[in-house]
């Protein structure tokens, strides 16, 4: 044992998060718009990524911040 903690994820555990939040990758999937589209309409929108107390996790989106505004851009 190096005595370093390790990371276990479920499948439940991933299940909860894609419940909850939105990379740009499966932003990409999920709504079939390029990542250039996604990021413009996101900023066009004030959507900023996930932060909580200032922390910097990269561009992750809270689900419920960006959907309407990514349903709308497909249209």
């Amino acid at each position: 044992m190096t005595g370093k903690a390790v990371l276990y994820v479920t499948d439940a555990h991933m299940a909860a998060f894609h419940r909850r939040f939105l990379t740009l990758r499966l932003i990409r999937k999920e709504f079939g718009l390029r990542h250039h589209t996604c990021v413009t309409r996101l900023r066009a929108a004030e959507v900023t990524p996930f932060a909580p107390d200032g922390q910097d996790f990269g561009p992750i989106y809270e689900r419920k911040d960006v959907e309407q505004v990514l349903i709308a851009a497909r249209s």
